[in-house]
């Protein structure tokens, strides 16, 4: 059985390189870059109104101008001043050659085309300069940047309407398990439960940005698991199973498994919940087979697929770790890291003890995980580790 950290480490080794297309900027949203993308001219390409005013040589005597022009935004004045002139300007419009500086409207007086300045102004007052932002040819972008709107609009402002990106896999979940009633169901004989795992995982891969195809629930048949193993792994580069992955007699997941050729990497984990978790590949596809209890299929996804599903898609999807005072206690010491469902505010992590590992429900209140070390108590008070759900 292996520890956290060397699941993580295997996981981060064993990745396959993330596979490059070429996507429209407009779809381009939440992928990794794949290559560089460099400012085609500079930015601002002139020195730019930052406000609608008058432009002005700020080293004019006195406090009078004539304004001799009015140059919109996408419009470049029709000549330079000259001593004395102002120009009007509107906000992102070029300032004209001999001005160096805006003077905003409401701080001038009209009569006419003579303008009288109420303050004076500074060189370079309320002026966005030229290449101020960067210069043609400058790194916009390095490949790896993930892409939110601000990285979009820089690679729009370079000129690239398509974009090399890192592919986001597709995941394939299937539920495993003839106790399982889907949710449109009627209602479950005393023996049945509802299927929430499947519904759930898929959830939590498309809210990491993946597109995620719940393939249903397939009974403890090997017949049945193999067929439902082999259509997946023909369509999607990461199949999630869930149920099946223990011991037991019913446990059939692995077999079927290595029976379709997935290689086994790992088994088990030291963890509470989610001791049982599965990893194997098949050429460039990846499976995982995830305890059947909810709660630990929440969990194992959190601690390890949504890192896992990042890296083959070139992103950082770490759920971020930080220290907060506990607000209960652990008086029990396991051998296994213990992910314990809490409440983070105010840097104080309040534990919501599950009734089991079956309970999904406590996650409802949860936005983080305590994660409490090999043979750890912790006391009320004490400095622990969170993992947060919520950043």
């Amino acid at each position: 059985m292996l520890t956290v950290e060397q699941f993580e480490a295997l996981l981060a080794k064993d990745a396959p390189a993330p596979r490059e297309i070429e996507l429209p900027l407009e779809r381009a949203l939440g992928h990794a870059l794949a290559e560089e993308i460099r400012a085609e001219r500079d930015s601002p390409p002139f020195d730019r109104a930052m406000m609608d005013g008058y432009a002005v040589r700020s080293a004019d005597p006195g406090m009078a101008r004539t304004n001799v022009d009015e140059i919109p935004a996408g419009r470049m004045g029709s000549r330079p001043l000259k001593p004395g002139e102002c120009a009007r300007i509107m906000t992102g419009a070029p300032v004209p050659p001999g001005a160096d500086a805006v003077i905003p409207h409401e701080k001038t007086g009209a009569e006419g085309d003579r303008i009288r300045l109420l303050v004076s102004v500074r060189p370079g007052e309320n002026i966005a300069a030229r290449a101020g932002d960067a210069r043609a040819g400058d790194v916009l972008l390095k490949p790896g940047t993930p892409l939110g709107p601000a990285a979009l609009a820089a690679a729009a402002s370079a000129g690239r309407a398509k974009l090399r990106v890192h592919a986001r896999p597709t995941v394939a979940i299937l539920a495993t398990g003839d106790e399982l009633v889907d949710a449109g169901a009627p209602p479950p004989r005393p023996e049945q439960i509802r299927n929430s795992n499947g519904p759930m995982v898929a959830a939590q891969a498309r809210s990491a940005g993946f597109e995620a195809e719940h393939l249903g629930i397939v009974r403890d048949d090997r017949g049945a698991l193999r067929d439902a193993i082999a259509r997946a792994l023909e369509r999607h580069a990461v199949l999630v199973l869930t149920g099946g992955v223990s011991a037991g007699s019913y446990d059939l997941v692995i077999e079927a498994l290595k029976a379709e050729g997935v290689e086994p990497v790992a088994h088990k984990v030291a963890l509470k919940p989610g001791k049982p978790i599965f990893y194997g590949r098949r050429g460039g596809r990846r499976v995982f087979g995830l305890p059947g209890n909810p709660l630990s299929s929440f969990v194992t996804f959190e601690i390890f697929l949504r890192p896992a599903l990042g890296r083959m898609a070139g992103l950082d999807l770490r759920r971020p770790r930080s220290r907060a005072r506990i607000d209960g206690e652990v008086r029990k010491a396991i051998d296994r890291v213990h992910a314990i469902p809490a409440r983070l505010e105010a840097g104080v992590a309040t534990p919501i003890f599950p009734a089991s590992s079956g309970d999904i429900l406590c996650m409802n209140r949860a936005n983080a995980f305590i994660m409490v070390p090999v043979r750890t108590t912790c006391a009320r008070g004490d400095e622990v580790e969170v993992l947060r759900l919520d950043a």
